[in-house]
């Protein structure tokens, strides 16, 4: 069964228990890139870790609105 885009933003959404799909589909772009940089031995920049931990903060504020 094929799955559409809306699907798989859904999923990582429901998944990540985030309301805000394209939160949810940045952190886990981020979390796959991390994982293949070390994998591969690679260093990451300390910016890709800041801007993780921005869009985790920026999901906790949304909680907290709704």
């Amino acid at each position: 069964m094929p799955c559409d885009l809306w699907t798989v933003a859904q999923s990582l959404a429901d998944d990540r228990g985030i309301a805000d799909f394209e939160l949810a589909i940045a952190i886990e772009y981020i979390d796959r890139n991390l994982q293949v940089a070390q994998s591969s031995g690679r260093r990451t920049s300390p910016d890709i870790d800041r801007l993780k931990r921005v869009l985790e903060l920026a999901i906790q504020h949304r909680r907290h609105e709704l």
